[in-house]
């Protein structure tokens, strides 16, 4: 609105005004003192006074239309600043909605495994160059997180702990070529140990290695924890077969197997902190 008051249109309309609406105060002040030979001149001056009558008016509608404008533009920033408002709103319900959803599943693992000692935790950075999809959380060893402890969620097993601060700790996941877990096929009860391979990264699987060349494994089998070593808990699931290959030396064989957890989409995991049977971790 600044700008249109400042306008050089605004300025020489203003005068133009002022013009004729001084012509026709003054001919409606003045005009009886005219001799009768000046009625000539009120009939040349009428038309300028309508007109001004006219234009006065219009410049009175316009300040009233702008003066509207303004206050639909200060209607409009309130509406703005009530959206901006419940848009936050909106952003901490869900928040809310899912983290109530998380202690709820807590709650009920709790209750299945009266032997874990839950931590939870949120997942709070990812580095993007990083194909095994390790990732940071917000809980450390002021949260009573040590090295190894494994990570799950609802579903299954994330990985483990293989770093971890006063408030932050990394969690190496499944298919990371450096992880070993001893397993079991559920259906079966065929042991072999889950780890990652480079040549799977891009895939995000990972191989259930030492199963023996008359294996019954198929496509479909649940993959599961075995307990052995004490690093992960018994029953654990990690995943389902989706191939069976042989090893190079064709001695053996090897199941692909696809987690259970989508390693790359997770927000929030569950840290055992301790459990029935927690030792030492399975080495190479």
């Amino acid at each position: 609105m600044r700008k249109f008051f400042a306008s050089r249109g605004f300025k020489i309309l203003a005068i133009t005004v002022c013009v004729l609406v001084a012509v026709s105060i003054g001919f409606s002040l003045f005009g009886h003192m005219l001799a009768p030979q000046s009625d000539l001149l009120g009939m040349v001056l009428s038309p300028f006074q309508t007109i001004g009558n006219s234009v006065t008016r219009s410049i009175d509608r316009a300040f009233t239309a702008v003066g509207r404008l303004d206050t639909i533009e200060e209607e409009n920033n309130r509406l703005r600043e009530e959206i901006r408002g419940y848009r936050e709103q909106l952003v901490e319900y869900d928040r809310y909605k899912r983290e109530n959803e998380f202690y709820k599943q807590f709650l009920e693992m709790k209750e299945q495994h009266s032997d874990y000692t839950f931590q939870p935790a949120t997942v709070t950075a990812r580095d993007a160059a990083d194909a095994s999809a390790s990732f940071s959380i917000d809980a450390g060893s002021r949260d009573g997180i040590a090295l190894h402890d494994p990570v799950i969620t609802k579903d299954g097993l994330v990985g483990y702990i293989s770093q971890v601060g006063t408030s932050v700790s990394t969690v190496v996941t499944v298919i990371d070529p450096g992880l070993r877990v001893g397993a079991l096929v559920s259906r079966t009860r065929e042991s072999g140990v889950i780890g990652g391979d480079a040549s799977l990264l891009s895939q995000g699987v990972c191989q259930l290695s030492y199963l023996t060349s008359n294996s019954a494994v198929t496509v479909g089998d649940y993959v599961i924890t075995s307990g052995d070593g004490g690093m992960f808990p018994s029953g654990l699931i990690i995943g389902t077969v989706t191939d069976i290959k042989k090893e190079q030396s064709n001695v053996s064989l090897y199941a692909v197997v696809k987690p259970v957890v989508d390693v790359q989409q997770l927000t929030q995991v569950m840290v055992i902190t301790d459990f029935e049977g927690q030792g030492g971790i399975v080495n190479e």
